[in-house]
């Protein structure tokens, strides 16, 4: 069971550092990429995006902060719950995403090194060890 984790903490790191090393280029740090990513498939809300990056809502808020101010993202009302906000991409937002470096080098990452079924597969078999994990 050790080389499972050893491979799996080996592997994190290098993405980690693959995906720093991208993103600077593009000006994004990796949890702005991964919120604009986000909502570049609808609005969300602040408390859905802190729970998909696994991170507490005021972290998530500072980030919304930046893309706003960047011009990358903006707040609205949320017409069915007015007590959220909900945050869209805007058009430079949806730009920067459409960046072709941006999107060919996360592309060629690992996609294209695993056919479609071993994709499916290892993101099955990541979600049940990370299910079944006690904390």
């Amino acid at each position: 069971m050790p080389e499972i984790f050893e491979a799996v903490t080996a592997l994190a790191r290098r993405l980690d550092q693959f995906e720093s090393r991208t993103l600077r280029e593009s000006g994004l740090t990796p949890p702005q990429f991964f919120v604009l990513t986000q909502i570049a498939e609808g609005d969300r809300t602040l408390a859905s995006l802190a729970e998909a990056a696994g991170c507490r809502r005021p972290t998530m808020t500072g980030i919304a902060d930046t893309l706003e101010r960047n011009g990358l993202a903006a707040r609205q009302a949320n017409p069915t719950d007015r007590r959220s906000t909900l945050i869209r991409l805007t058009d430079a937002g949806r730009d920067r995403l459409a960046n072709p470096g941006l999107a060919e080098a996360f592309g060629s990452c690992c996609c294209e090194m695993l056919t479609p079924e071993e994709s499916r597969e290892l993101a099955r078999l990541l979600a049940k060890l990370s299910a079944a994990l006690p904390f």
